[in-house]
């Protein structure tokens, strides 16, 4: 029962009331962090305009502070830290940036995607070269040479691919946090079924009461937007928590919502810079829903029940292979 207390009451309670309060003083205190609507949404994200980007603040400040105190400090929750908050300080120039433009952009996409390599080159090859993290997948956890090169490669492409999913998912009033509440109950779950997990479950825990209190300020209308900074610091973080427990394609089946996102995203890009025409109307797809007349609080109910739907089935898929 103490363990109980202390693993999972204390940190979810902290996180969400830390949350809560740093939202409140960020809100009051932060009119400078907001951008211009990019030029094919002004037409429905016009009134956007003067929503600050500091939600992401809020909660991954509230998630570190929760965690540090409930989780024992070590090597390996420092190493934690410093994924997510490398991601975090990327996105919270980027938003910096955008305060000054015309368009809605921060930094270059290019530069942007430099930065994310290098950060993720960094620590996937730190990280598996001290255990930290691994894909969970056999034939890449083999001890030779070309097996730990392959699976470096591809946690490199997944930690990108996934902070720019998530980035690309946050685009309405509480997308990207309600689609992330059921892969957070997904990862602690599974941090539960196996052992010597407290930190991981602690840190699980105080994301998901990080992510309840941000929707509050962030649900339609929100108040206030995660921004780049929250964004691309909740794809590390859901990911890396993936990765700590080596269970790189059980997320990669929960989070299949976050990658109809980006993949819209990519086809769209492919088709515009190639052959010069348009795949879709606008995209990503929740873009797309919304021209078509959907509200936001449809589309973000739709999103978020297939989310838990893929979560499900993900959960399902580890109970066979692992019970």
């Amino acid at each position: 029962m103490k363990n109980f207390i202390y693993e999972f009451v204390f940190p979810f309670f902290t996180s969400y009331g830390l949350t809560y309060l740093i939202s409140l003083l960020l809100i009051n205190k932060a009119a400078i962090m907001v951008s211009k609507s990019k030029p094919e949404l002004e037409g429905f994200h016009k009134n956007k305009e003067t929503i600050p980007n500091v939600g992401g603040i809020a909660f991954v400040l509230a998630t570190f502070l929760s965690t540090a105190f409930f989780a024992q400090i070590n090597t390996r929750l420092l190493y934690l830290f410093g994924v997510i908050s490398s991601f975090g300080v990327l996105g919270f120039i980027d938003d910096f940036y955008k305060r000054s433009s015309d368009n809605g952009d921060g930094i270059t996409s290019k530069t942007k995607l430099f930065w994310q390599f290098v950060i993720a080159i960094f620590f996937v090859l730190y990280g598996t070269y001290h255990n930290f993290i691994g894909s969970g997948i056999p034939f890449l956890m083999k001890d030779n040479i070309i097996a730990k090169i392959f699976e470096n490669l591809f946690l490199i492409f997944l930690l990108v691919y996934f902070v720019n999913a998530f980035n690309i998912t946050d685009g309405l009033d509480g997308l990207a946090g309600s689609v992330s509440l059921p892969l957070c109950v997904l990862l602690i779950l599974i941090a539960i079924m196996g052992e010597n997990n407290q930190m991981i479950l602690v840190l699980s825990i105080s994301l998901l009461a990080a992510l309840v209190a941000f929707l509050h300020f962030n649900k339609f209308p929100a108040r206030y937007f995660m921004g780049d900074c929250g964004s691309m610091a909740l794809g590390s973080t859901l990911l890396i928590i993936a990765l700590s427990l080596k269970i790189s394609l059980i997320f990669i089946i929960a989070s299949l919502m976050l990658s109809v996102e980006l993949f819209t995203s990519l086809i769209q890009i492919v088709s515009i810079n190639i052959f010069k025409k348009k795949v879709f109307t606008i995209a990503p797809i929740h873009h797309l829903f919304e021209k078509k007349g959907e509200s936001e609080i449809e589309i973000v109910n739709m999103f978020s029940r297939l989310s838990a739907l893929f979560s499900i089935i993900a959960l399902l898929l580890y109970c066979y292979l692992n019970i």
